[in-house]
């Protein structure tokens, strides 16, 4: 129960998982879309309403409209700009579990960075192993 505080040297502690990720996903033979990371905003934004379960379906569905580059398929490409948010959602929503589930694949392969750092409890002595991970826990 005592607080402590961890030094991070953001040049030394940081390290970066970097998955060798594919921005475009195929969602039929003849259907795909071509994602793109998404933004620090975009991040904090969603991080901010982790603390609401109830919004979790919906966040999926908004994070994976704003990542959205442009979908295409064998008569075009339509880039997500050009369309409504409502179009999307639309869109993203109606997509069958396992073509959703490709899209969250390209969410957990994003680049992350982590630092683990260790912390000698001074109330107690305890020796705890603390792992900073993503943005979130290093700017907010």
């Amino acid at each position: 129960g005592q607080p402590f505080t961890i030094n991070v040297d953001l040049l030394k502690d940081i390290s970066v998982v970097n998955h060798n990720i594919s921005n475009k996903i195929e969602l039929t033979s003849d259907i795909g879309l071509v994602m793109k990371l998404p933004t620090t905003k975009i991040i904090e934004e969603f991080a901010l309403r982790e603390d609401d379960p109830s919004q979790e379906s919906i966040d999926d569905i908004n994070l994976a409209v704003e990542c959205i580059d442009y979908i295409y398929d064998k008569d075009g490409v339509y880039y997500a700009k050009d369309a409504s948010k409502e179009e999307l959602v639309e869109f993203v929503s109606n997509l069958t579990k396992d073509q959703f589930s490709s899209m969250e694949q390209f969410f957990k392969a994003i680049p992350s960075i982590y630092a683990e750092k260790q912390h000698t409890c001074t109330k107690c002595g305890f020796e705890h192993k603390v792992r900073l991970e993503g943005i979130a826990d290093f700017f907010m």
